[in-house]
Formats: C-alpha cells, structure tokens, sequence
C-alpha cells in the first residue's frame, strides 16, 4: 500500500504515526535517501519488506513513469494485502496525483 504525502516532513511524520499506531511495518522515501538512483530491483525488495510505503506524490509518480510499479484503478480488494509490486489508486491519491502531469 502507498501513502502520498505532499512534503518531506510529513512523509516522515505520517511515516512515524503509522509505526506507531499500527503493526504494519512502514517505510519512508524522500529525495534524501539517493532513490533517484535507485533501479527496478532496489524499488521491489522495498515493496518486500514494506507492508506501506510512505512517500510525496512526486516519487510515486517517478516510479510509475519508470515502470517500477504498475497501477490498477479501481477500489481496492477485501484481501488485506496484494502483491508488492501491484498498487491502486483510491480518491485520496487520484486528487495529490491530479496535481502531476503524467504525459
């Protein structure tokens, strides 16, 4: 599961509410961690070992124009989790992503 946040610090804020609040195990991703640079591989054991992945609506789309991730819309399953490497879009995305152009 993805959860956008629109800045650094409130990626690592919701990250740090959702360790705390939840079982889940969270990961961050900012610019600062270098995963401009990160290829397909890397972006998989990330989905692996994470259960969500907290990052701004700008990495996200990055990861889609890259083909690192591959998007379903619709809502989402019963099933608590999907496979790592298929994500959807619920409201909440589609409007932060509705600020990027996708072209």
């Amino acid at each position: 599961m993805v959860f956008l946040a629109p800045t650094k610090m409130l990626v690592l804020q919701q990250a740090e509410v959702l360790k705390m609040h939840t079982c889940l195990v969270v990961g961050d991703y900012t610019g600062d961690k270098g995963i401009d640079f990160w290829n397909h591989e890397r972006w998989v054991k990330e989905m692996q070992l994470n259960e969500i992945l907290v990052m701004t609506p700008q990495i996200f789309l990055d990861n889609i124009r890259r083909s690192f991730v591959h998007v379903r819309m619709g809502p989402p399953r019963p099933s608590r989790f999907e496979k790592p490497q298929s994500l959807r879009i619920d409201d909440g995305m589609r409007s932060q992503l509705t600020r990027f152009s996708f072209g």
